[in-house]
């Protein structure tokens, strides 16, 4: 996981920061109150350094954190930041980046995906999902790819089966996705009826984006956007050939927000959706 982003780190120093802005304190006394440098702060308050728990115990008391309900919620936050994610096993073969998002979807609550050119991995079925990958890794071993598989169906499931915390998954797929026949028709007709299980889950609202509708705002690529409440906070992910890109300031994740809503307003709404998969199965069906 060398270079990876530990998004565990990351919402502890958030939550350090936030606390400490709240007492009022300066950096310079919270570098003072757990003996380090000033830099040192500043890189576990971005993530960058892991930190003590006995010197997250002392910011909490520097920063007047008495309500015991908060300060465990603190050393929760700091637990979570020593685990090994559930996707370590996967890491030789994730492209880069991806596990990062992989943490980030962990802990979001609300999802809101746009697609134009796959399937999302998070719906994808097996047969669908090796063509996908072997296309775009050609000269990786049959094994590489049938793991690759089982990091999409891990990750769907990790999203999908979270007990009493249910996600709120909105998604936007384009017609013309459905329509590329990705394994031939057999492989779509399977492809559909997992669309049809995955829109029934709970939380999630799947909708199709007609070509018919013709021209509309995010023609230009698809993009996500991932909030989690603790704390608060909105990332727009894009992937994309030259690298994956992260947003996260205010203005560019409300451009995106305000965009995916004028999305959801010009798809096809959700039983529409289940109308046109069930039309879409039928005409697979009837090709020779």
């Amino acid at each position: 996981m060398a270079g990876e982003w530990n998004l565990g780190r990351r919402r502890l120093g958030d939550r350090l920061r936030e606390l400490r802005k709240r007492s009022g304190r300066s950096a310079e006394e919270a570098a003072q109150a757990i003996e380090h440098s000033l830099s040192t702060v500043s890189r576990i308050e971005t993530g960058k350094n892991p930190v003590r728990l006995r010197d997250v115990m002392a910011l909490l008391d520097l920063y007047g954190v008495s309500d015991q309900d908060e300060r465990a919620e603190v050393a929760e936050l700091h637990e979570a930041a020593q685990r090994e994610p559930w996707w370590s096993e996967f890491d030789p073969i994730l492209d880069p980046g991806m596990g990062t998002y992989a943490d980030l979807e962990d802990a979001a609550t609300d999802i809101q995906l746009y697609e134009n050119i796959f399937v999302p991995g998070m719906a994808q079925h097996p047969e669908y999902a090796r063509e996908v990958l072997a296309a775009a890794h050609p000269d990786a071993p049959t094994e590489e790819i049938a793991l690759r598989v089982r990091f999409r169906e891990d990750r769907r499931k990790q999203l999908l089966t979270r007990g009493d915390r249910v996600l709120r998954l909105r998604v936007v797929v384009e017609e013309s996705v459905l329509r590329r026949p990705v394994g031939g028709p057999d492989a779509m007709r399977r492809q559909i009826d997992q669309l049809h299980d995955f829109a029934d889950h709970r939380g999630v609202t799947l909708q199709i984006m007609p070509t018919a509708r013709g021209a509309h705002a995010a023609l230009r690529g698809g993009f996500t956007i991932l909030t989690s409440r603790a704390p608060a906070k909105s990332t727009v992910y894009i992937d994309c050939s030259a690298g994956n890109l992260y947003l996260e300031k205010p203005a560019e994740v409300a451009q995106f927000a305000e965009l995916y809503d004028r999305l959801q307003a010009e798809a096809a709404g959700p039983q529409e959706t289940h109308g046109f998969l069930d039309r879409l199965a039928r005409e697979i069906g009837h090709e020779k």
